[in-house]
């Protein structure tokens, strides 16, 4: 369940961010920017540079509808 909501709040953090203009775009094998995500339902932060080296992070982008 947590996985999921920090999915979910991946999704949307990344939805407003490209709503924003963006000054320059990553190409593969970039390093991914780091950003911080509030988990839903909770207090708790996530922050991508947290997790570096511990345990994979993925992305996943669909649509669950």
């Amino acid at each position: 369940m947590k996985a999921l909501i920090l999915v979910l709040a991946t999704l949307l953090a990344l939805q407003a961010q490209r709503d924003r203009p963006q000054q320059g775009a990553l190409k593969v094998g970039d390093k991914a920017p780091d950003f911080t995500l509030k988990v839903l339902n909770s207090d708790k932060e996530f922050k991508l540079s947290d997790n570096f080296g511990k345990r994979p992070t993925f992305l996943i982008f669909g649509s669950y509808t």
